[in-house]
């Protein structure tokens, strides 16, 4: 099954635009009414039953962690083949922050910043 742009996925969401895509799934910005969020499709096919459940307890768990400085897990599903993250849509990501240092000074992210970045993650 091929994920589209206007595709309604669970609980209202429909997906409108791919942001990533990694080894084990894909990232897409999803809208349930005006709201915007980051869905985290993770592919199950090729993982053993056992495994997928034991990870989707670990994530439902996971989603009572709150912090200012950590993107908050909301919901986690089950839709098709795929463990469903349902996930606050952040503003950018480290690479786009990478990407803006290199287009402005043709450096990667100074240590002292992403220090800072890591410090804040850490509180």
């Amino acid at each position: 099954m091929s994920l589209y742009a206007g595709q309604t996925t669970i609980a209202g969401l429909t997906l409108t635009s791919p942001l990533g895509r990694g080894a084990f799934g894909e990232v897409w910005e999803a809208a349930r009414g005006s709201e915007r969020l980051a869905l985290k499709l993770l592919d199950c096919r090729q993982r053993p039953p056992s495994e997928v459940a034991a990870e989707a307890r670990v994530l439902r768990t996971l989603s009572g962690l709150k912090h200012p400085h950590i993107i908050q897990l909301h919901e986690v599903h089950a839709w098709e083949r795929y463990v469903v993250l349902v996930m606050e849509r952040a503003d950018g990501s480290l690479e786009d922050l990478r990407q803006a240092y290199q287009e402005a000074s043709g450096e990667n992210i100074p240590p002292r910043h992403a220090l800072d970045l890591l410090d804040q993650a850490a509180c």
